[in-house]
């Protein structure tokens, strides 16, 4: 899978100084043009597309070379300086939208293609403006915000806000850790044999087991992002594989928190699970779970899992192996996978089979 990563637009760039701020954006004690670079170099690497204040051009000539000096950035239009163009005449707003294209594309050499208007506030008139002028009129896009970042194509940015340092640098580790890849399945699947040779078979890859305590703690998700992250750069890995069960049943909390995870289910035969549930037991001496309790446990955790499956298999995250398959081709997998016909008695076999049955016939173990 590719990560779709968002378009940063950088907003209110050569803001000149008419510009006055609320209360709660609460400047930081330094020049702008600092906490602009400081801001860009954050994002190198990014898509970004900077949001021109027109009149600022002639003003801050060391911000222009410094933007001229990386024409991998794309310009636009935002206004001449932070005009509500709503409450203008519309000639006089044609006029001034007219001035600011023109000296945008002549300072920068680039095309503009696009009206970003101030606050957010456009009309009937600005539209036909951006349509006498050649270019669209960019809608709403002040809503998008920095919250949830990775669920939108773009997002905007006021470089002056001392949130927004904190929130984009949480946002290019999310980046880092788009796209973890979760083993999920019923417990004595063989999900433990799989993340093992998965890890085996990726590079720079790190495997996490039966991690749970991350999610009895009622963490946050920017807590959950920044767990996953730490464990990338503590080992110095690209790839993050979690092989724990119990994400089985929380799907659809892990996929609003990572949308673009891969999900592998290993799916085995539901009475080898409860016959190696079984043989666990015994060699553990924990008996507290039954066979008729192992042999719900399978079915629960596969309709938990098919519960989601269509959303998965539509995003194209979504894949499974069956465990069977992976001891016919995998030397890793030495199990012949059938010592369940001798480990359970008959009596066994039924009363498993029975609990099983709608979900055996659908997984094609039994007709």
């Amino acid at each position: 899978m590719t990560f779709k990563r968002p378009v940063f637009f950088i907003h209110d760039v050569l803001q000149n100084s008419k510009f006055t701020p609320s209360e709660q954006m609460e400047l930081k004690k330094r020049d702008f043009f600092t906490d602009f670079k400081e801001t860009m170099e954050l994002l190198k690497g990014q898509k970004v597309t900077l949001l021109i204040v027109a009149a600022g051009i002639s003003k801050y000539p060391e911000w222009v070379e410094y933007i001229k000096q990386h024409p991998e950035w794309k310009v636009e239009l935002h206004c001449w300086e932070h005009e509500d163009y709503t409450k203008l005449d519309e000639e006089q707003a044609y006029n001034l939208l007219f001035k600011a294209k023109n000296i945008i594309e002549e300072t920068f050499n680039q095309k503009v293609t696009c009206f970003y208007p101030p606050r957010n506030k456009y009309n009937d008139a600005t539209d036909r403006i951006a349509e006498r002028l050649g270019i669209s009129t960019q809608k709403e896009y002040r809503k998008i915000r920095l919250v949830r970042p990775f669920s939108f194509s773009f997002v905007d940015v006021h470089y002056w806000y001392p949130g927004d340092r904190i929130k984009l640098e949480r946002l290019i580790k999310y980046q880092k850790i788009a796209e973890p890849i979760f083993i999920i399945g019923a417990p004595r699947s063989g999900t433990t044999a799989f993340m093992r040779l998965l890890n085996q078979k990726t590079e720079n890859s790190i495997a996490l087991k039966e991690v749970e305590k991350i999610w009895t703690r009622n963490l946050s998700d920017v807590e959950l992002w920044d767990y996953y992250y730490g464990v990338l750069k503590k080992n110095n890995a690209t790839i993050l594989i979690d092989k724990n069960v119990r994400n089985s049943l929380r799907l659809r909390k892990i996929v609003s928190l990572f949308p673009h995870a891969k999900f592998i289910h290993v799916i085995r035969d539901g009475r080898a699970v409860a016959s190696s549930w079984k043989q666990w037991a015994i060699k553990t001496g924990k008996t507290d779970q039954s066979l008729e309790g192992s042999a719900k446990q399978w079915v629960e955790y596969l309709t938990a899992i098919w519960d989601i499956k269509k959303l998965l298999i539509k995003r194209k995250s979504y894949e499974e192996v069956r465990y069977e398959d992976l001891c016919k081709n995998e030397a890793y997998f030495n199990s012949t996978n059938y010592k369940w016909q001798k480990g359970l008695t008959e009596k066994e076999k039924e009363t498993v089979t029975e609990i099983q049955k709608e979900w055996l016939k659908r997984m094609g173990y039994i007709d």
